[in-house]
């Protein structure tokens, strides 16, 4: 099982890495190969992340799992990578993400929690409702 402080290390630096547009110019802190690779990269990242979601604290890897969601839900309205579809060419499943968050954070941390959260998610509960059609 992967460490979930170390997951949500390196999912931090991708995500801000993507946003700072990092993957799509050229960026002296993404070799090119790493640009044409980052598919790959947010494929082992979010497999990671799940995978953390197991975790005795899975805090990180809830932290982990909400960046790389946002991530996949902002690609829709910014270049972050060079594709047409970036969300599908990183063959992400946003709901089965959410899914995945969700159930963890019901499990370990209760409803009450879980809606707090949720409630003060970056992107809120809406944008994920909208994702996945619901909590469940």
């Amino acid at each position: 099982m992967p460490d979930p402080d170390q997951v949500l290390d390196e999912v931090t630096e991708f995500v801000s890495l993507a946003r700072d547009g990092a993957y799509v110019y050229g960026d002296r802190r993404v070799s090119r190969t790493e640009r044409s690779k980052w598919r790959l990269t947010f494929r082992s990242l979010a497999t990671q992340a799940q995978a953390a979601l197991h975790a005795a604290d899975t805090g990180p890897a809830e932290q982990a799992m909400e960046l790389l969601i946002d991530l996949a839900c902002e690609m829709g309205d910014a270049e972050y990578f060079h594709s047409e579809d970036p969300v599908e060419a990183a063959r992400f499943v946003v709901s089965h993400a959410v899914s995945a968050l969700w159930q963890t954070m019901l499990d370990q941390h209760g409803f009450a929690a879980f809606a707090e959260r949720a409630a003060r998610a970056r992107n809120g509960l809406g944008k994920m409702l909208s994702t996945t059609g619901s909590p469940t």
